[in-house]
């Protein structure tokens, strides 16, 4: 049997914008989320939806700081942060250019397999 799994696309594509940013989901559906967030100047991302899930955020654009309440992470272009389970966080762009990131979420339902034994 193979390891090889076909996820199929549960949505239609869904965009949100707010001064200053515009999220915009590419696949979305139980298991998982990727979607680009474009970050103008001088603005913070707080959105739990987003900022709850696990997931790889990939830098294209821009540099921006992941914080929590007792941690804070500068990324730049090019750069990958994975955030795992734990405190949930924000995004910030402090600078005068904006920032753009190309975020893949991990829904709860996918960290398990079909036995119900959690993923590593």
């Amino acid at each position: 049997m193979s390891n090889i799994r076909v996820i199929e696309n549960g949505a239609s594509l869904v965009a949100i914008q707010k001064t200053g940013l515009t999220i915009k989901w590419i696949f979305k559906n139980e298991f998982l989320e990727i979607l680009t967030l474009e970050m103008g100047p001088r603005t913070l991302l707080e959105e739990p939806y987003i900022c709850q899930y696990q997931g790889i955020h990939h830098i294209l654009d821009g540099e921006l700081i992941f914080e929590t309440a007792r941690e804070s992470y500068q990324v730049k272009k090019g750069d990958i942060i994975w955030w795992g389970s734990g405190p949930s966080f924000r995004i910030k762009n402090p600078n005068n250019f904006k920032g753009i990131i190309y975020t893949l979420l991990l829904k709860p339902e996918s960290c398990t397999n079909a036995s119900g034994s959690q993923l590593h």
